[in-house]
């Protein structure tokens, strides 16, 4: 008879504890405007700007240049334009991890006035035309 009474205990507990599950794993979603690569910082940062410069010269309307250029970080800023998103976009790419043998790249706008859906997509396809052409793949 004790038995049942315990069981009882542990299933509701367990049921309550998976209703908590889902902030956490909100929490816990990835960031679509930033990405981590195993790559060197200064090998690549270079490549990354002729990716977005080669890209902008195919597409007429955008335009990326460096804004600051060091060692700890590079910032490149430009006019992202894709149908019907024209934003002003700034690129953060700087190292990652102890050793540095990561590249972390970090998208933001300086206009608010565009939907977020449209900015999230407008990431990844900044994040693709880096990707294609630098080889570089998200680490995990």
């Amino acid at each position: 008879m004790t038995f049942f009474p315990i069981t009882l205990i542990i299933l509701i507990s367990i049921c309550s504890c998976a209703a908590f599950k889902f902030p956490l794993e909100e929490r816990l979603r990835k960031d679509p405007f930033s990405r981590t690569y195993s790559a060197e910082f200064m090998d690549f940062h270079p490549k990354i700007n002729l990716a977005l410069q080669s890209y902008a010269r195919r597409n007429p309307g955008n335009s990326f240049q460096y804004t600051r250029l060091g060692n700890d970080a590079v910032i490149i800023q430009g006019l992202y334009q894709k149908e019907r998103t024209r934003a002003p976009v700034i690129l953060t790419i700087k190292p990652g991890g102890p050793s540095k043998s990561l590249l972390q790249i970090k998208i933001s706008w300086k206009n608010s006035d565009i939907v977020l859906e449209d900015l999230e997509v407008a990431a990844s396809e900044l994040f693709e035309i880096i990707e294609k052409a630098t080889g570089l793949r998200p680490s995990p």
